[in-house]
């Protein structure tokens, strides 16, 4: 269980980093450092929050597809965690959906299928953390 919880820690600081980093980028790109600190930590926490949570579920997912698939090649755990990445940014924008945004997963798909370049930016940091799970996933065992 400890290689387990191992993947897990892993994957959720590679999150925390990565939408830190993201976060900061765009508030370089935009330029707007007056609340940059407060926004970055607000964003990286709760962003990271939904993600370490879904994650939790990917624990089960993984040991479906290895079991039942019996895929143990590296290339398919850091595919599938990508796309279960993907549904993380799902969920994020879901979940903090303000008024004028979508208010259903189906309007969130919409949304990106017009947006593609802002879905891989917005999605990425959760992206890489999947890739990450399902990477550390297959390499856990001794």
């Amino acid at each position: 269980m400890g290689r387990v919880f191992r993947v897990w820690i892993v994957s959720v600081i590679v999150c925390l980093t990565s939408m830190a980093g993201s976060s900061l980028i765009a508030t370089a790109w935009t330029g707007r450092w007056e609340h940059a600190v407060h926004n970055i930590s607000d964003v990286t926490t709760a962003f990271t929050a939904v993600f370490a949570a879904l994650a939790f579920v990917f624990i089960p997912l993984f040991m479906v597809l290895e079991r039942v698939v019996g895929s143990s090649s590296v290339t398919t755990g850091v595919v599938v965690g990508v796309l279960l990445g993907a549904v993380g940014c799902l969920a994020t924008a879901v979940v903090f959906a303000e008024s004028e945004d979508p208010q259903t997963a189906w309007g969130w798909i919409q949304y990106w299928a017009a947006r593609p370049l802002g879905f891989a930016l917005g999605a990425a940091p959760f992206m890489v953390a999947g890739a990450v799970f399902g990477f550390v996933w297959i390499k856990r065992r001794p």
